[in-house]
């Protein structure tokens, strides 16, 4: 089995700064200046940021007008429910991990 694409959506969902931009282009799509802001980080680092996100397709870009906008790849959605389901249903009491965001 070629674990290359596995690899890459996992390195990039459990990449913390990469996992806030995701969280935060749930609610909307948005700008690069608007997910600096609202994750607290220089332009340029969310820019890499996005665009190894863009590169393993968890994320589209449109340009408007003079900016462009980011938003979730359709697919992103359903990793993240099946995600959601699996540490409600194995995760909530025995999961050795204790990191932030729980209900996440």
């Amino acid at each position: 089995m070629n674990t290359g694409p596995y690899e890459g959506l996992f390195k990039n969902l459990g990449n913390k700064t990469r996992f806030k931009i995701i969280r935060t282009l749930r609610e909307r799509p948005k700008s690069v200046t608007e997910i600096s802001e609202e994750i607290n980080m220089e332009q340029s680092a969310v820019s890499h940021h996005l665009k190894q996100l863009k590169q393993c397709k968890l994320i589209n870009s449109e340009v408007k007008g003079r900016k462009r906008i980011y938003s979730l790849s359709e697919t992103v959605e359903p990793v993240l429910e099946a995600a959601r389901k699996h540490k409600i249903k194995y995760c909530l009491k025995g999961c050795p991990y204790k990191g932030e965001n729980q209900d996440e």
